[in-house]
């Protein structure tokens, strides 16, 4: 490729134009890891410069044009809210059972199915004795 004159202004004002290095190398008829070796930190700056004014046009449209899923958006990745409802967990089981619409735990029952089946096969129907540790 021809080697022209490079102007690391220009660099920075592609880069915050959201070109890449080899679209800026494109430009100025260079190779791009000629803009990549010697212009790096104009090409990072005007990226910098790309995100601070989408940041800004973010904000202004959030804002100025009640732009709700733009409001919807900064709100998640800015200020952490979430669409999911949390699960209070801090209640023991048989609450959160009861809660859910059973009333007793019928392994709990002495005289049930279940403790029969349990005993049938030599396993207490005590609760106490039921593997924990």
């Amino acid at each position: 490729m021809k080697k022209s004159k490079v102007d690391k202004d220009k660099v920075r004002m592609l880069a915050s134009f959201g070109c890449n290095y080899t679209e800026i190398g494109k430009y100025f008829e260079v190779g791009e890891n000629h803009i990549r070796l010697n212009f790096k930190s104009q090409y990072e700056a005007g990226r910098e410069e790309m995100k601070f004014k989408l940041r800004r046009s973010m904000w202004v449209s959030a804002i100025e044009n009640n732009a709700i899923a733009m409001q919807i958006f900064m709100a998640k990745n800015y200020l952490g809210m979430s669409d999911k409802t949390a699960v209070d967990m801090t209640g023991n089981l048989q609450t959160v059972l009861q809660q859910c619409g059973f009333e007793d735990n019928p392994i709990d029952k002495t005289d049930s199915e279940q403790a029969k089946a349990m005993e049938d096969f030599g396993i207490p129907s005590d609760s106490t004795a039921v593997g924990r540790s």
